[in-house]
């Protein structure tokens, strides 16, 4: 017996967006699909190892829907596997030298407030009872010594209340 998938709303949502044309319909459904992604990740029963993986997608694609905001990721971790350990070692060593820092928020933001002046937010991503490491709360004191945004985010709410209070309208 063959089963047949049942489309779920992103499915439905993703369909959508293939045959809308440009224009606000087209950034609602992509706003919708970020959400609907995020509750996704949150509707999971146990625990998973990508979460924060999840989290991350869901706050980029609603960072695309926001033109105004550059923004990024610095991938400053590095999963080791099973090959040759001391070039691994070589490699992180020279990323170091190169100017790879410990703690490094997972997203950094940057646009113009609405008074047109420049705002840096670090938003450090983490899922469920997950805390920012010693390292990572040293990062983001240090840009909000600076003048600039930061914080722990744990779901798109957040980052959307990081970013009205960095000032982005």
């Amino acid at each position: 017996m063959v089963q047949s998938k049942i489309p779920t709303v992103l499915d439905k949502l993703y369909a959508d967006l293939v045959y809308m044309p440009d224009g606000e319909k087209r950034d609602a459904i992509k706003q919708r699909i970020a959400v609907e992604e995020m509750k996704k990740a949150k509707r999971q029963d146990t625990p998973r190892q990508h979460h924060e993986e999840d989290l991350q997608i869901a706050c980029c694609k609603f960072l695309d829907l926001h033109p105004r905001i550059l923004y990024w990721s610095t991938p400053n971790h590095l999963y080791g596997g099973t090959g040759n350990r001391g070039a691994l070692m070589g490699y992180m060593a020279k990323q170091k030298r190169m100017g790879l820092k410990k703690g490094v928020s997972d997203l950094l933001l940057y646009f113009k407030n609405a008074q047109g002046l420049p705002v840096l937010c670090a938003a450090e991503l983490k899922a469920g009872y997950n805390k920012a490491d010693d390292d990572q709360e040293k990062f983001l004191r240090a840009v909000s010594t600076i003048g600039g945004f930061s914080g722990v985010i744990k779901s798109l709410d957040d980052l959307q209340c990081l970013l009205r209070q960095a000032g982005y309208r």
